[in-house]
């Protein structure tokens, strides 16, 4: 038994050692070796002698593996005695000896540093391009048509003079703006429904807070579901009354920086309002899905998953309503109906303190998966193999 276990940890492509109950290293594969010793011999050797300063839940979890749990461990950080340091994920797994007794534990782990240090990057991205919002002064909305419920950042509320402890609608948009600039507006409004252009204008409006007349300039873009309805709206807007020659180039960058941003990741980024309905997601989350991205606006997450796990999707975005981010793995269903395990990293979003939606940074985590399902399968058949020969043994 302990041989053939030897022998698959040997020529596993993944960081996996096997280890005695004393915690000595029994095999390693050559990526454990890579990533953890160099060139310095470790069979026979105590884990410990080399980690004499192992977080106390990583030592909890060996002691628990080797009284028969199995441990897991979601993007941790590490730092090594050379110096090296980052995240991983890991297992800890008890193994059997032929008389079914624990010989000790299996750990294997995974690299996912790259993949931290992108979302990491997306993060700072975003407060980045909420800070240009701030001092720019430009106003950002999100308005999901099929719900009408619009998302409004604060410097909306501030160029219009509108109470943010206050729900407002389209209509109280419209009535904001002088009454011979109206039709215009509308207009352009409706020509950018149809999909003949893009939402852009400037018009005048009285701010309702003080009645001051203001001079705006917006631009903004319309999406379409499958059947070619429009189903969101999204753009920028920003006064200018005092600065008219602020660029145009410059505020279509702006209303155009979710899809410059979202679309040069490689994970995939999805965004639903607060009845969880996608108000957007990026080209690598439609592609994961075998989906156009207009395929998926204005459907709910649990579209995209299997009726047996709705409930527990379900009660995950009720969290988020609570403000708890979470990552998670979790099962999705492709458009051809085949599974599609992803890694989720979910961020509730507030708008003045109300629950306003959730941010997903997903990564496709089938192959993996498939590799760790295969492995697991692959023990099973071996422990059962060892075992039946072992029964045979005592049969004679």
């Amino acid at each position: 038994m302990v041989q053939s276990l030897k022998k698959f940890v040997e020529n596993s492509i993944f960081p996996i050692a096997l280890f005695d109950q004393e915690m000595n290293y029994l095999s390693i594969s050559s990526s454990w070796q890579k990533m953890f010793h160099g060139t310095e011999n470790t069979i026979g050797k105590n884990h410990y002698d080399f980690f004499p300063d192992l977080p106390r839940h990583w030592v909890e979890a060996h002691q628990a593996g080797l009284r028969g749990k199995i441990i897991r461990g979601l993007d941790e950080p590490y730092a090594l005695p050379n110096g090296k340091h980052g995240w991983h994920r890991w297992q800890v797994s008890p193994w059997y000896t032929e008389n079914n007794l624990i010989g000790g534990i299996l750990i294997s782990t995974e690299d996912v540093t790259l993949q931290k240090e992108r979302e990491i990057e997306l993060s700072l991205i975003l407060a980045r391009f909420e800070l240009v919002q701030q001092a720019a002064k430009i106003g950002v909305w999100d308005w999901d048509l099929r719900q009408s419920n619009m998302i409004l950042n604060a410097e909306y509320y501030a160029l219009h003079g509108l109470d943010t402890n206050e729900d407002h609608s389209f209509d109280d948009y419209l009535n904001l703006i002088l009454e011979e600039d109206r039709p215009r507006v509308r207009q352009m409004i409706e020509m950018a429904m149809t999909g003949a252009c893009d939402y852009e204008g400037e018009f005048r409006i009285h701010r309702k807070n003080d009645g001051k007349l203001r001079w705006l300039k917006t631009i903004g873009k319309v999406s379409f579901d499958e059947k070619g309805a429009p189903c969101r709206s999204y753009g920028a807007v920003y006064d200018i009354t005092e600065q008219k020659l602020l660029s145009l180039k410059q505020l279509e960058e702006v209303a155009e920086s979710y899809e410059k941003i979202f679309d040069s990741f490689h994970e995939g980024i999805w965004v639903i309002d607060n009845n969880a309905i996608t108000t957007y997601v990026n080209k690598p989350m439609s592609d994961m899905l075998g989906l156009a991205q207009s395929e998926m606006l204005g459907k709910s997450i649990i579209s995209y998953v299997e009726p047996e796990l709705r409930h527990l999707a379900m009660s995950k975005f009720s969290d988020r309503r609570e403000g708890i981010s979470d990552r998670h793995e979790f099962k999705l269903r492709r458009k051809d109906g085949s599974d599609c395990w992803v890694l989720i990293g979910a961020k509730p979003v507030f708008t003045e303190g109300v629950f306003s939606g959730v941010v997903g940074v997903v990564t496709d985590y089938s192959v993996i998966k498939k590799i760790q399902e295969e492995k697991d399968r692959k023990i099973i058949e071996l422990e059962a193999l060892l075992s039946e020969r072992s029964e045979k043994k005592q049969q004679l």
